[in-house]
């Protein structure tokens, strides 16, 4: 009796973390797709309109671009939590360069400070 209730308890436990881990890779999903849009619109706008390069700025694209940030998911959460700080001006599709260049250097420095990036010097 205690062994179906003990594996009715465990199927029940599977069902969940297997819910979860589901529900937090959709949103994961979205939100890396959400900063790639952010790093490849940044990249296409300074590009056409040959706009001065910004060291951090450039160096968080490229970090991104690389996929750097699979070697550290815990960069994602450290993101997630920011995400307000980090859109402050922000505005979106009708923003200015200067607004997703500040956005790509918020990004790089708040990465630096919890050593997901190293700096270069």
């Amino acid at each position: 009796m205690n062994d179906e209730k003990e594996k009715k308890k465990k199927k029940k436990k599977k069902e969940l973390k297997e819910f979860l881990s589901e529900s937090v890779r959709d949103v994961s999903k979205d939100f890396i797709q959400k900063i790639s849009d952010d790093v490849n619109v940044y990249k296409k706008i300074r590009m056409i309109n040959g706009l001065p390069p910004n060291f951090e700025a450039d160096e968080f694209a490229s970090w991104w671009n690389i996929g750097r940030f699979y070697l550290c998911p815990d960069v994602l959460t450290l993101f997630y939590d920011h995400w307000d700080e980090l859109c402050e001006g922000d505005g979106g599709l009708l923003g200015t360069f200067e607004d997703s260049q500040k956005k790509m250097i918020s990004m790089y420095r708040l990465a630096v400070e919890n050593n997901f990036i190293r700096k270069r010097v």
